[in-house]
């Protein structure tokens, strides 16, 4: 019996030491957005298209008769899965954002808008993090 309860108690100061320990750990390195690996952004394009998840025809300029305006990028790696926002910008004021999943070990993924003839101008896509850090910002016109 007196053995059971000698096994009992160094059971329990076990489990007391760890869990001491991981809440050391813990206030040590808290776990943040300041602490995480930011993706690596590889291949950034505007384009007219995306086709098995690639870009197809990268451009600048676009076409008022084209139907949609792509905006492709791939990240590698990618550490954790999160997401990032493609933002889209005509004469600086905010059109669209689109909020794009990423998954770990490597991610591409597009947005896109929908061409009509007040449309024309500069443009740019602002790709960010969820804390608003720029990866890139892509810059294209659509014309006549």
């Amino acid at each position: 019996m007196e053995s059971l309860k000698n096994r009992l108690v160094l059971l329990i100061f076990i489990l007391i030491m760890v869990t001491v320990c991981d809440a050391a750990h813990s206030a040590e390195a808290p776990v943040n957005s300041s602490n995480r690996k930011s993706p690596v952004l590889t291949v950034a394009n505007m384009c007219e298209g995306v086709e098995d998840f690639k870009p197809t025809f990268p451009t600048i300029v676009f076409s008022a008769d084209k139907e949609f305006v792509y905006c492709y990028s791939k990240f590698d790696p990618v550490f954790e899965n999160t997401f990032i926002f493609h933002n889209w910008y005509k004469e600086e004021k905010l059109i669209s954002s689109f909020k794009l999943i990423l998954q770990v070990p490597s991610w591409g993924t597009f947005s896109r808008i929908r061409i009509r003839e007040s449309d024309m101008g500069p443009w740019q896509v602002e790709i960010t993090d969820p804390n608003g850090k720029v990866f890139k910002i892509l810059s294209f016109s659509i014309t006549e």
